[in-house]
């Protein structure tokens, strides 16, 4: 009778010996015999390498395409391989994967010889001939760790951190943009967080993630996708000059006249703009529904987003804490715009207004937009002052960071710094990250030494 083929092994330290990138793991992996792309991917998310380096080396080993590898990587982040972790990295103790002729690994005991390996517990350790259970290794640090959840008053840890959530939203910040969901999710759970909902409404390009965990619900909004438009302006005037303008714009630009909205607080006077009013009301019930679903017990609400999301994320707050009697710990937005009229900027300031954190960058354009009323301003002049109640202000407390020198935080009147160049107007100073002048470089270079060496860097 045939026997069948050993099965062949590999100490898991191994396929990161010598700093082997994600690509040279893999091929490590194949010399042991026809292992599978998503078996590859498992024992590589074992030993830590980032998604996407998995998936770009899945797809440069195995050619498999990149919605395909995303795929592989995200189940691999449930299977027992990869949540039960592996000892050798954390506490030294020789553990092996070993790996049948048909591709699929396994964790099997050193020195597995032609008979076969004996299985094993994962994690176990062998000493004096028995086996012993040691404690759990400690999961590494994640979401809830970096964040400080029990903040009411600006904190830094929060304003970097949701400045990161507010980039990895984008579709284009993780890599493919048809994997972007996934690819989020992904980046997720590596940061310890236990599940990540989506409200999508296609039609609209709109785009929010309710993402729950330890001691912490975020919802994140996405703002207007910078890769899609040439912000046309004009439309507003000739609109045959822009006839594909992404719908997410149309909604930036759709901002008179000002929107009535009563039943939020029993005053006829408040009023919104109308734009992103709709966006939320059309996001509204959705994203709570995600939200109610994941506020367990002990878990702090925080709501952020840039740009649009940001605009977003204010008027979704307020509605959750006004009508939904949440408890929102805080509010954090980057380069959002105005949203609501003068009214409106008193009511909210008893609601909400010190938990709102409002960061504008440098010589950001889009803060001063639509048209509207500096903050700690006396009504503009010459207008009435029935006229000027119903002109554009933003709402909470606004956090400036300068072209050089600290952060100036809760400032009382508007700041006034000219980009440098025409790119830092139009861009640069507007984007959440791969720039030097973006929102989250500028944030870490401001954050304290001890919490930049603890925090993720910037991407």
């Amino acid at each position: 009778m045939r026997k069948s083929a050993p099965a062949a092994h590999l100490d898991l330290s191994a396929l990161r010996a010598g700093g082997a990138d994600a690509g040279t793991a893999v091929k490590r992996l194949r010399a042991l015999g026809d292992v599978s792309p998503a078996a590859a991917a498992r024992a590589l998310r074992a030993v830590d390498y980032p998604p996407r380096d998995i998936e770009r080396a899945l797809t440069a080993v195995y050619r498999v395409p990149a919605r395909a590898s995303a795929g592989m990587v995200r189940d691999a982040l449930r299977d027992r391989l990869v949540v039960e972790r592996n000892a050798a990295l954390d506490r030294a103790v020789p553990v092996s994967i070993c790996v049948r002729p048909d591709g699929s690994l396994f964790e099997c005991a050193r020195g597995s010889g032609p008979a076969g390996p004996k299985p094993r517990v994962a994690g176990a350790a062998v000493s004096g001939g028995s086996r012993a259970q040691p404690a759990p290794a400690p999961a590494p640090p994640g979401l809830a760790d970096w964040m400080s959840p029990q903040a009411v008053d600006h904190d830094w840890r929060n304003s970097y951190m949701l400045a990161l959530l507010s980039y990895f939203i984008y579709s284009d910040a993780l890599g493919d943009p048809a994997s972007s969901a996934t690819a989020f999710r992904g980046l997720m759970q590596d940061w310890g967080m236990e599940d990540v909902a989506f409200t999508e409404i296609p039609s609209r390009h709109l785009r929010a993630a309710v993402v729950s965990g330890p001691g912490l619900v975020v919802v994140v909004f996405r703002g207007s996708e910078m890769q899609s438009t040439s912000h046309c302006v004009l439309r507003m005037v000739f609109p045959s000059l822009c006839p594909d303008l992404p719908a997410n714009w149309v909604t930036n630009l759709s901002f008179a006249p000002l929107r009535q909205r009563p039943e939020w607080g029993g005053n006829l006077h408040l009023r919104t703009h109308p734009g992103f009013d709709s966006a939320v009301e059309a996001l509204y019930a959705d994203v709570l529904a995600d939200v109610q679903d994941a506020l367990a017990a002990g878990r702090r609400l925080f709501v952020t987003g840039h740009s649009l999301g940001g605009a977003l994320a204010t008027l979704f707050a307020y509605r959750a804490q006004m009508h939904a009697d949440l408890d929102v710990r805080g509010v954090y937005t980057y380069g959002a715009p105005r949203l609501v009229n003068v009214p409106f900027t008193a009511h909210y300031a008893g609601v909400l207004g010190a938990r709102t954190h409002r960061w504008q960058n440098r010589a950001d354009p889009a803060p001063a937009v639509p048209p509207g009323q500096p903050i700690g301003d006396d009504p503009i002049p010459p207008l009435p002052a029935l006229v000027a109640r119903e002109t554009y202000r933003h709402l909470g407390r606004l956090h400036y960071l300068p072209a050089s020198g600290p952060a100036d935080l809760d400032m009382t009147a508007e700041p006034v710094q000219l980009a440098g160049s025409f790119s830092q107007a139009m861009a640069g100073d507007h984007m959440m990250a791969k720039s030097t002048d973006s929102y989250v470089e500028r944030l870490f270079a401001r954050l304290p030494q001890p919490l930049r060496d603890e925090l993720p860097p910037p991407p």
